[in-house]
């Protein structure tokens, strides 16, 4: 089945490289690679031909997702290393917005306080050192530094903001 194909393959490209591969294996190693990104090319290629994804991996065209909008706008906020945007789905169209202040170096030592912290989800290695504080003082930082400057663009009204808010992390 080409479901099971290409995540077979995905998963092999996505697993992480070996850092210590003895030199008689490296030249295997690096061919096995790149025999398996051949194969997930082949595999992108063959999806599209099938029934009913002849738009796989491509974008909405932007007419539906206006329509998707209808009911709110969409909010899809990405943060890297590198810079943190969001991009702003309306009946109007797609805007970008940069979000200079919400920076993940900054973001991953944000932590509650041991009193009301779950420990399960420490990343190991991580500096302690930094931003401890109440869970208020967490979540007053992503209103500043995200909620706040999406919705100022969005002109939200301060009676509409209560309204529909939905976030979803990944």
């Amino acid at each position: 089945m080409m479901a099971n194909r290409f995540e077979k393959i995905r998963n092999e490209l996505g697993a992480p490289l070996q850092v210590r591969v003895q030199d008689t294996d490296r030249d295997w190693f690096l061919k096995q690679r790149v025999k398996s990104a051949e194969e997930f090319e082949a595999c992108l290629a063959q999806i599209p031909e099938k029934p009913g994804f002849d738009r796989f991996q491509l974008l909405p065209p932007l007419e539906k997702l206006k329509t998707v909008a209808e009911g709110g706008s969409i909010v899809i906020v990405n943060m890297t290393t590198i810079r943190s945007d969001a991009l702003l789905i309306t009946t109007l169209g797609i805007e970008h917005l940069e979000l200079p202040n919400l920076k993940e170096s900054s973001v991953v030592t944000w932590r509650p306080s041991d009193s009301t912290r779950d420990t399960s989800r420490d990343v190991e290695g991580a500096d302690d050192s930094e931003d401890e504080g109440s869970l208020e003082d967490i979540l007053i930082k992503l209103w500043d530094y995200c909620v706040e400057p999406i919705l100022n663009r969005l002109q939200y009204s301060r009676s509409q903001r209560a309204q529909n808010f939905h976030a979803c992390g990944g």
